[in-house]
């Protein structure tokens, strides 16, 4: 039976130096934001980001809205993850601690990007080399990127 597994990946995104917060796991060439699996049964979504970019960086985020969703099928594990991508800022300082140990012993490095310096680098997912540069601005300036439009 396919599993289904919720994950949270959080873009931290440092307005003062318009830099994003990236992770690369160990054994691994490309970078992706930090997250981690959903324990629903403890704790909320939003505390599970927060949870996973503090294990894995040793940043506190402040989330700020969801940018989007996307489900990937894991063969090798017969699982499929819904990956939800969150919009967050530093909380605090932003310097990633050099003797910072992810307690899972999966994350080698976390270290801040800015655009050009992620067009030098293998940045999973894709877009956030691309489009997220060209909207991060535009959506942290928005009220309420959801509801906004309509009427209640």
């Amino acid at each position: 039976m396919t599993e289904l597994r919720i994950v949270c990946r959080v873009a931290i995104y440092n307005l003062t130096t318009s830099s994003i917060l990236f992770v690369r796991n160990r054994d691994q060439k490309w970078w992706c934001l930090p997250g981690g699996g959903w324990n629903h049964a403890e704790e909320t979504i939003l505390d599970c980001a927060k949870r996973e970019v503090l294990e894995e960086t040793g940043v506190q985020a402040k989330i700020i809205k969801l940018l989007c969703a996307q489900t990937l099928h894991i063969k090798k594990q017969d699982s499929i993850w819904l990956e939800q991508f969150w919009l967050a800022e530093p909380v605090g300082s932003t310097k990633v601690p050099q003797r910072h140990i992810d307690q899972y012993g999966v994350v080698d490095e976390a270290r801040w990007f800015s655009k050009e310096e992620m067009e030098t680098i293998i940045v999973y997912p894709e877009f956030f080399r691309t489009i997220f540069w060209d909207v991060v601005i535009g959506i942290i300036q928005e009220q309420d990127r959801y509801l906004g439009h309509f009427v209640l």
